[in-house]
């Protein structure tokens, strides 16, 4: 699965990184995986900071409110809820059309703002 979305990626003209979070075409994340819990070199399941990120929690809580990550004990929307971040996240206004390339999920697409926790 995961060299899929990082295949997906290179074709959307994603490069080896050079600066540490610097702007991507694409970048596609695996969250979680059912129960799975993973830690290797190139993967760890569920991301270990999804629990603690806007731009994460609030398109998910949308389509999975009642998720409970492996390793959480509350559900995505109490997670959101409880997140405290300055992060800013809106969903695009795309009118049920793609927006920049990408086709809209449950009504549009997001962005955000901010900057991400980092541990």
């Amino acid at each position: 699965m995961l060299a899929k979305l990082q295949d997906l990626e290179a074709e959307f003209g994603r490069r080896p990184k050079q600066i540490m979070n610097e702007p991507r075409p694409l970048d596609l994340d695996l969250i979680a995986f059912g129960v799975e819990r993973r830690q290797t070199p190139s993967l760890t399941l569920p991301h270990p900071r999804a629990h603690a990120r806007k731009f994460v929690l609030q398109p998910l809580s949308e389509i999975a409110a009642d998720l409970v990550l492996p390793g959480q004990a509350r559900t995505i929307a109490e997670l959101l809820r409880e997140l405290s971040s300055d992060e800013r996240v809106w969903r695009l206004d795309t009118g049920g059309r793609s927006a920049e390339g990408c086709e809209p999920l449950v009504g549009g697409c997001w962005t955000w703002t901010g900057r991400a926790v980092q541990n």
